[in-house]
């Protein structure tokens, strides 16, 4: 299988897996014993069946944006399900109880609109909430607040969204190396790139250089690979195509991970369903439960299989970023550092039989596989591994890889500031400081 221009996989590939994601969701959608479950339940600041209706609304509407008639037939016809639980006097309750909710339930009621359901007294109540200002006395995170301007925008309630604005206070407009991102770091680069760009029907503001932004995106995928964050995973590479950057190896190592699991399981669940107390075979899986942890990340999917089809990222090409040189020693490396880290072990299994043979090199694996090694060695402070696979790295002949620039590179600081107490580390400092200057003379963080 080799990707088109701007796309991971196929166009009929792409428009299977987002039919695929479409079922999962009538799964829950039209089954009674879990929308009662959703409904018993709180999640936040909402029930989960609000939650999950309000996702639910803008995955249809993504999916409707798909030049495809069973894929636009399919999405549409779930829409009335939507609309009719999100359009009912509870929520109207909620929303004046809770003006700051209209955000996310404005958000769900514009994309309705957009796949041709309309509530003239659930918009009335929507712009007054809107136009009170009650909407904003909440302070919100940085890309909240970049969702409430766009959602207003959406729904017809304001016309002067600007990204070049919006983006000013976000971490997405630091441009830093990503190596330190947390979970909510990411959590929030990625809604931001996709409220930014209506999920690929933009570009990025011209305030965000690319490259910065592709390296935070590429640490974060790095970090996830052996993490298991298959979640944070998903909406990362969706969070790179609505932007419109370039398609790596990692990308697609990433992409083939989740298919591989996907099609092993029938499904993708945010993490491994034992993390979640779920019985993972045979009948004890708890149908409730399962949807309940599965349809978040196979929303997700669907949508990112849409916006590979419809965001027009033309420039991502993928090409190869590595020469097909010798790499068994890197990858090796890799792995035996893998395998002596408890936290990790066991984990390269998942990578090695993932590996897309068919669209990435054994280069390109060896590389996907160092960098996420490189990266928990640099977040452990264990710098003796990392200089290991720096070394590893030289003497495959490859082209090193932003993250492991970015790591040996950051690493300097940390090991002046610790020479200062322990003077037998004069060593190590000495060899990264060499290693740096072999593998980016020009290195800056």
């Amino acid at each position: 299988m080799t990707p088109n221009s701007f796309q991971l996989a196929t166009t009929s590939a792409l428009k299977q897996r987002l039919l695929m994601s479409l079922e999962w969701c009538s799964k829950g959608l039209y089954n009674p014993q879990v929308i009662d479950f959703m409904t018993r339940r709180q999640e936040s600041s909402v029930r989960l069946i609000d939650k999950f209706a309000i996702e639910t609304s803008l995955f249809l509407a993504i999916a409707t944006r798909v030049d495809d008639p069973t894929c636009r037939a399919t999405a549409a016809a779930m829409g009335q399900r939507c609309a009719d639980l999100l359009w009912n006097s509870e929520t109207s309750a909620l929303l004046t109880l809770r003006p700051e909710l209209a955000t996310p339930f404005g958000l769900a009621h514009s994309f309705l609109n957009e796949i041709g359901f309309s509530n003239p007294y659930f918009h009335h109540l929507l712009e007054k909430l809107f136009l009170s200002g009650e909407v904003e006395t909440t302070e919100r995170a940085s890309y909240r607040s970049i969702e409430t301007q766009w959602v207003r925008q959406r729904l017809g309630f304001s016309t002067n969204f600007d990204p070049q604005t919006a983006v000013m206070f976000s971490n997405i407009a630091a441009h830093g190396s990503g190596l330190r991102l947390s979970v909510v770091d990411l959590y929030s680069i990625t809604h931001s790139l996709m409220y930014l760009t209506d999920f690929g029907r933009c570009g990025l503001p011209p305030s965000l250089a690319p490259t910065g932004v592709s390296k935070m995106i590429d640490a974060g995928l790095s970090w996830c690979v052996l993490s298991e964050n298959l979640d944070v995973m998903t909406e990362l590479l969706l969070a790179s195509i609505a932007g419109r950057l370039p398609i790596k190896a990692g990308h697609l190592f990433a992409w083939h991970m989740l298919c591989s699991v996907w099609d092993k399981s029938g499904f993708v669940a945010s993490r491994s369903l034992d993390s979640h107390g779920i019985a993972s075979s045979g009948d004890s899986i708890n149908e409730m439960e399962l949807f309940r942890r599965t349809y978040h990340t196979m929303h997700v999917l669907g949508i990112l299989s849409a916006v590979c089809l419809t965001s027009g990222n033309d420039g991502a090409v993928y090409s190869g970023e590595l020469d097909n040189s010798q790499s068994l020693g890197l990858l090796a490396d890799a792995l035996q550092y893998i395998a002596t880290k408890p936290s990790l072990r066991g984990k390269h299994t998942l990578c090695i039989n993932c590996a897309p043979t068919a669209t990435i090199s054994d280069t390109d694996l060896s590389a996907a596989i160092a960098s996420s090694a490189a990266l928990w060695s640099f977040r452990e402070c264990d710098f003796f591994s990392l200089a290991t696979l720096a070394r590893s790295w030289i003497k495959a002949n490859v082209p090193c890889s932003e993250i492991l620039v970015s790591t040996v590179g950051n690493s300097i600081l940390p090991l002046e500031t610790l020479v200062a107490g322990n003077k037998s580390l004069n060593s190590l400092l000495a060899e990264f400081r060499e290693l740096r200057d072999i593998i980016s003379p020009g290195w800056s963080s």
